[in-house]
């Protein structure tokens, strides 16, 4: 669960069904369930260095917004620190196709790998999710995460704090420039009939909407 500023986003996976040669999306589906609700909500999604490997991944996720009426602006496309250390050929070129599709680009786990600081200047970089390994940091200061929201700032990056668990964590966090947070302080995973139902109950006060 991800909260952005009091609001919710949910995180899907992009799984691979090689068989019928295409992707089926864990998040598509519920984005069209969002758009009938009247809600937009962001969406990420984990992308596998496999998938981001197959050239006609970009095509495919191209298509996406034609069939399914999604919002590339509404979605982000999560890969690890390694897809940025040379493991996956043109991965550029592909990133930099899906960010001129619409769709947001951001490492996940962040801190976990060995980035090279050229690499993630080049790459077409809108976030960045700080692992939740350095919640911890806090305790002693924040030193660490207080390098990668000043980095982050550099390169011009949102930054989504993991693994926040305690509301004392959130206000450290809130106080040092980082603003988003995911993490059992908002909800453990939930099943998709769940979570729409949270969301109705977060959206009513703001739209006004009757109780259900």
């Amino acid at each position: 669960m991800l909260a952005v500023v009091g609001a919710l986003a949910h995180e899907a996976l992009v799984l691979c069904d090689r068989r019928q040669d295409l992707y089926l999306i864990d998040g598509d589906g519920f984005a069209t369930q969002l758009a009938q609700l009247g809600l937009s909500v962001p969406l990420s999604l984990n992308v596998s260095p496999r998938q981001l490997s197959d050239p006609h991944f970009a095509a495919r996720m191209g298509n996406l917004p034609e069939l399914t009426g999604c919002e590339p602006g509404m979605i982000s496309l999560e890969i690890t620190e390694n897809v940025l250390l040379g493991d996956i050929p043109d991965a550029l070129e592909t990133l930099s196709t899906l960010k001129s599709c619409g769709y947001r680009i951001v490492i996940d786990d962040f801190g976990t790998g060995y980035s090279n600081l050229a690499y993630l200047h080049n790459y077409p970089l809108d976030g960045i999710k700080i692992d939740r390994m350095f919640m911890d940091d806090i305790t002693t200061g924040g030193a660490i995460i207080k390098l990668i929201l000043s980095l982050a700032s550099a390169l011009g990056a949102d930054v989504v704090a993991e693994g926040v668990e305690t509301a004392e964590q959130r206000t450290w966090l809130s106080e040092n420039g980082c603003n988003r947070f995911q993490g059992f302080l908002y909800s453990k995973p939930l099943p998709e009939d769940r979570f729409l139902s949270m969301l109705n109950t977060q959206f009513e006060p703001a739209t006004g909407a009757p109780p259900g």
